[in-house]
């Protein structure tokens, strides 16, 4: 029978009905697969291609363990594709046209689901964890501000499911968010539970910058609120760097005199023969350089962070015992003080040419006199502990007190104080 021109023109307007349909379901269904083909533009659409792309949209899912974890609707959407499949090969291509967009979809909606359970499990966990915890009660405004992260990730994964990054970092600081809320009504409920007032949390807020600025050697005051504190630490943080940064380039400095050294060397090697003499003390002088190098890389290892600090500005050296704790108001070293004066010992085989100077230093508590004659025993003290226990010859030993004129930290805290009663060894490197 001979299709009439009505019934044809019907036929096709069908079949344009059901694409314009599928578009708007899924922007981009009918085009996704030829663009990640690379082809400038998509061809004719066919049954085989619907077919194609709801494969594609399938493989995407898979990728995203999809399967795995919803295997139930999974399963419901593998029979919805082999429902394609039997239209396409009974030459029903309508109903493959109407019902691929509806496949495609699915997948879709399964892969976005599976990457949202990746990303954000953690995430919806802390935030469901808090508010069961009523964590809201008494942190309205950071468990909020978590939700808000949250929401923003699952948009963007939305948006761009080809870009993790965006969503993943967003759903990190959203976990975080709700435990830092978390904490926070924890402090709040326990500060109600012991009776606490506002003033006892303000100043247990105060107490870690306190301890900081007192370990930076800086004399906080919170009379202007902790911003003003906040600021002193920065600026010391500041005065470190720069700090590091003239060591960094001291150091390149270093470098680049040996390598001039080097250069200069091989110079009077080719153009001068090697003459013997100058060569010779060109060699001694790389040599030196490179003997002292290594020195103060072994004096770094040394110590540990808790025993001692290591302080070098050009050729001299300072070694702060800050392991080295006298009583108060005594001289005598500590039995503990062994292992840590053992390794001052290795610092003389270190530098066998160095003569150790030994400065005993004091806080500004008592008298001037008084404080002065201390110093002066506590440096006497490690001098002759060198000398009796570990055989240094005293000749190498030089011990002074400084009294209190030399403070390295503020005199008006604990910490402060505890810092400037120190044993500091001093020395020169020869080049």
């Amino acid at each position: 029978m001979v299709e009439s021109p009505i019934s044809a023109l019907c036929r096709a307007a069908r079949v344009a009905c059901c694409v314009l349909a599928v578009s708007l379901a899924w922007p981009g269904a009918a085009s996704s697969a030829w663009a990640d083909d690379g082809a400038d533009k998509p061809p004719v659409q066919s049954p085989s291609r619907w077919l194609a792309d709801v494969d594609a949209a399938r493989d995407r899912a898979r990728r995203a363990n999809a399967d795995r974890l919803f295997a139930d609707r999974w399963q419901r959407a593998e029979r919805q594709r082999d429902a394609l499949e039997s239209l396409l090969r009974s030459g029903d291509t309508d109903r493959v046209s109407r019902n691929a967009g509806d496949a495609i979809e699915t997948y879709r909606a399964l892969e976005l689901e599976a990457l949202a359970a990746a990303l954000f499990s953690r995430a919806r966990a802390e935030i469901a964890q808090a508010r069961a915890d009523r964590v809201q009660r008494h942190a309205p405004r950071t468990l909020e501000r978590a939700a808000e992260l949250l929401a923003s990730a699952e948009a963007a994964l939305a948006d761009n499911r080809n870009d993790l990054d965006l969503p993943r970092s967003l759903a990190d600081e959203a976990a975080y968010t709700a435990r830092h809320a978390a904490y926070l009504a924890g402090r709040v409920q326990s500060a109600g539970r012991r009776g606490g007032s506002i003033e006892d949390a303000l100043l247990d807020y105060e107490e870690p910058l306190r301890r900081a600025s007192a370990e930076a050697g800086l004399l906080p005051r919170f009379d202007s609120g902790p911003a003003a504190v906040g600021d002193q630490l920065v600026d010391r943080i500041h005065e470190l760097e720069d700090a590091l940064r003239r060591s960094r380039n001291a150091l390149e400095d270093s470098n680049q005199r040996v390598q001039n050294l080097q250069e200069e060397l091989r110079d009077l090697d080719t153009e001068m023969g090697g003459i013997v003499r100058e060569r010779s003390e060109l060699i001694q002088r790389v040599e030196a350089q490179e003997r002292v190098r290594r020195q103060f890389e072994s004096l770094d290892a040394l110590f540990s962070r808790d025993e001692a600090a290591v302080l070098r500005e050009g050729n001299r050296v300072t070694i702060r015992l800050v392991g080295l704790n006298f009583e108060t108001g005594g001289h005598d070293v500590p039995a503990d003080a062994e292992p840590l004066l053992d390794k001052l010992a290795r610092v003389t085989n270190l530098f066998p040419r160095a003569r150790l100077r030994i400065e005993g230093h004091t806080d500004s508590r008592g008298s001037e006199a008084l404080n002065q004659r201390l110093s002066e025993r506590r440096a006497e003290a490690v001098r002759d502990r060198l000398v009796d226990r570990f055989g240094i010859p005293v000749t190498r030993l030089t011990a002074e007190g400084l009294g209190e004129d030399r403070p390295i930290a503020s005199n008006e805290t604990p910490e402060g104080r505890e810092r400037n009663r120190r044993i500091d060894v001093t020395f020169t490197v020869d080049d």
